[in-house]
């Protein structure tokens, strides 16, 4: 832990910006344009490391007893390369919770493709992550599986259990396959899962709360600006004014459960 600390220590602002301040007292200009490098580093990490504290962000929120957790189980729905790429970024969890000595990730959705010698039911098996030095000093342990099937399928299996989260980053699922989304949706609801979903925009978002809201979900937190988005700006050329741009789960809302009726 110490290295990454070093790494990021002075350098970067608590808005995340570069601290020039910082880097102007450096001794020499060779040291500023290694600063610089590093900075810009992590900068480009943000795209990827946005998803385990976005997901860590939304635990805080609705895990009543995260501090003190050890085993956690989140399913990534509509799960997809972004996902399965950076499935390294989801050891942060572990660093970043100290308790938690075991995190199981369900990655599931069509876009998984899987051999028909995984499994016969569109099931992969279910593999340990390596970790880092440290987590395996401290017992620390990481599995990850992938179903290759909508959702709503996949909750009709055996093996299906409810995960502590669900996650939906970037489903658009108001804008595209919506036939197919809608009985995850309404079983996500249904079921009481807690939640969290992410969007590239705010229309998206809206749309997306609209239909949450006509099934009766109780919303933990209403579409926003996600604080622990990438920092990395996308251009938008379909929406908004010139110059405007996107980022990595941009706007993010939580729902669980539906709304009590009297």
């Amino acid at each position: 832990m110490a290295g990454r600390e070093m790494a990021v220590a002075g350098l970067v602002n608590p808005d995340f910006g570069l601290n020039q301040t910082f880097l102007q007292s450096l001794d020499n200009e060779e040291q500023r344009v290694k600063a610089k490098a590093r900075y810009y580093f992590l900068f480009m990490g943000t795209a990827r490391l946005s998803m385990p504290i976005s997901i860590l962000a939304a635990l805080e929120k609705g895990t009543h007893d995260l501090s003190t957790r050890q085993s956690l189980s989140i399913s990534l729905i509509g799960a997809g390369g972004m996902e399965t790429a950076g499935l390294w970024v989801f050891e942060e969890l572990l660093h970043l919770l100290p308790a938690l000595q075991t995190l199981n990730l369900m990655f599931i959705g069509p876009a998984n493709k899987i051999s028909p010698s995984d499994s016969s039911d569109g099931k992969g098996d279910v593999t340990e992550c390596e970790n880092c030095a440290e987590c395996v000093f401290s017992n620390k342990r990481r599995f990850w599986s992938l179903y290759g099937g909508l959702y709503h399928d996949y909750v009709n299996t055996s093996y299906y259990q409810k995960p502590d989260l669900a996650v939906l980053f970037h489903s658009g699922r108001a804008e595209s396959a919506v036939k197919d989304w809608a009985p995850t949706t309404r079983f996500l609801v249904d079921s009481g899962t807690l939640t969290l979903c992410t969007t590239w925009t705010k229309r998206e978002a809206r749309e997306e709360e609209i239909e949450l809201d006509q099934l009766g979900a109780r919303f933990i937190t209403r579409p926003e600006k996600n604080r622990w988005r990438s920092l990395v700006p996308l251009p938008d050329f379909l929406e908004g004014a010139d110059n405007e741009a996107y980022y990595v789960n941009y706007y993010q809302y939580m729902f669980q459960g539906k709304l009590r009726t009297v």
